[in-house]
């Protein structure tokens, strides 16, 4: 029987204040589930991000523990609600627990108390020495679990200021966080060394590796290198056997490094950037890990949509197979603003589609173009909602279907809106897109009026001649 539980409930963003909806896990069990346990160590279980305005946090949700391996259930605690409430939360969820099986343990009659800010962020000692996370033990042998133990072993005597540090880390989110997010990446390093403590090491690597490459300053190119560089080093101690969960995250970030790569071949880096994401695809299935799956898939679809080698139309057919996929797991109920983006993604597929009929394929952009935009609102996500307009513009004036007159005023229409919220002096690039495409339309617009007087002209002067 299925023993971690979760709920999907809808909490308000404490910046836009626009309500979202996020999966809180309940109850982890974590030999039957190593992929959540990976997520309570690196202090990812209970993250949520705003898609109305980007901000990233984490949810303070009583969480119910299961450690088969030391026969030990751990409740970690809320502060948000009262001690009567949390005790009534650890007794419902103990008895859920207590329901999946047919012989309840004893042990179960004991549950430990933690506050959240004692939930492990790196294989703390508390938990992880005896828990085998590389998946179901039976299927793993003696010598990676061997390995996998040793490693976790070495986890001790981390200086209190590196957990202060990485507490502090995992609440940096935003772009203009990443220098600060750097610094103390590397403060934290120069702290402890790779032989002694590896896991940490290669944990704060990661986070060094991510915070360069989203980081908005400097020199771009420079930071995405050295990010690659923290990755690899990082992969050496996290490897696929000793460590999938945290492999596939690093590997994700390292196909996300080689996408946006500047130096180098970029059909190169395009081809590095897919051949990782088949990788983590091959750990993160659409069964063990769902949402981790869709992103993935999602990203795997940008990157065949952009494909220098291989045949373009079959790419282009990849793409849109892979954003499919992502649309099965990230439905309009369930994650509404990531089946919104992917939605939006799809509509851009189908217009550049080369198979197929051309003008269905147009259809098919406007409608998807046209659900995006009831999730991407104006309201709400401006920004958005504007780049869809320009790309719903851009479907209509190509729009075979229809009135051809009718089509081109659509398409002036939705870059007109478009231009009302991208302001020039902060959106330049994307303000000159819309405006080029507003003049583009404009002149289509004018060319046929000229033919219209031309033809209306050449009638009237032939008639003497009828």
């Amino acid at each position: 029987m299925q023993r971690s539980y979760s709920e999907t409930t809808t909490i308000k963003c404490p910046k836009c204040k626009q309500q979202m909806s996020v999966e809180i896990w309940r109850i982890v069990d974590t030999r039957k589930r190593p992929d959540l346990f990976e997520r309570i160590c690196g202090n990812e279980i209970h993250r949520a991000a705003c898609k109305e305005c980007g901000y990233k946090g984490r949810t303070n949700a009583p969480l119910l523990i299961h450690v088969p391996e030391m026969e030990n259930v751990l409740y970690v605690q809320s502060d948000k609600i009262s001690k009567t409430e949390n005790r009534k939360t650890r007794a419902m969820l103990v008895k859920k627990l207590a329901a999946s099986f047919q012989n309840v343990p004893e042990y179960l009659d004991t549950v430990e108390i933690l506050d959240h800010k004692d939930l492990p962020i790196v294989f703390r000692k508390s938990i992880v020495n005896s828990v085998q996370t590389t998946g179901e033990l039976e299927e793993k042998s003696e010598s990676e679990s061997s390995k996998t133990r040793t490693m976790r072993n070495m986890e001790e005597n981390i200086p209190e200021r590196v957990h202060s540090m990485i507490s502090e880390i995992s609440g940096l989110t935003q772009r203009q966080d990443m220098p600060y997010l750097i610094e103390l990446c590397r403060q934290a390093l120069s702290l402890i060394n790779r032989v002694d403590h590896p896991v940490t090491w290669a944990n704060l690597s990661t986070e060094l590796g991510i915070g360069l490459i989203q980081n908005p300053f400097g020199n771009h190119s420079e930071s995405i290198e050295q990010g690659i560089e923290c990755f690899s080093q990082a992969l050496e101690i996290m490897s696929r056997d000793a460590a999938p969960m945290a492999w596939a995250k690093i590997m994700e970030s390292m196909a996300l490094a080689y996408y946006f790569r500047i130096q180098g071949d970029r059909a190169q880096n395009i081809e590095t950037s897919i051949r990782y994401y088949q990788q983590v695809l091959e750990v993160n299935t659409r069964y063990s890990v769902p949402m981790d799956w869709a992103s993935t898939m999602m990203n795997l679809a940008v990157a065949y949509s952009v494909r220098v080698h291989g045949n373009r139309a079959d790419n282009i057919e990849e793409a849109i197979k892979c954003f499919e996929h992502t649309l099965e797991v990230n439905t309009r109920d369930t994650m509404p603003m990531e089946w919104a983006e992917a939605t939006m993604n799809l509509a851009t597929a189908y217009r550049n589609r080369i198979r197929g009929n051309p003008s269905e394929n147009i259809e098919k952009a406007i409608h998807c173009y046209q659900q995006a935009l009831e999730m991407r609102t104006r309201d709400a996500m401006p920004v958005d909602w504007a780049m869809t307009m320009l790309n719903l513009g851009v479907a209509y004036l190509e729009r075979i279907q229809g009135n051809h007159a009718m089509n081109i005023e659509q398409a002036i229409q939705c870059f007109e809106q478009a231009l009302e919220m991208i302001p020039r002096h902060v959106m330049a690039v994307e303000w000159a897109k819309i405006v080029s495409n507003l003049a583009t339309a404009i002149k289509t617009v004018k060319e046929e009026i000229g033919r219209k007087i031309l033809r209306k002209r050449f009638n009237t002067a032939s008639k003497p001649w009828k």
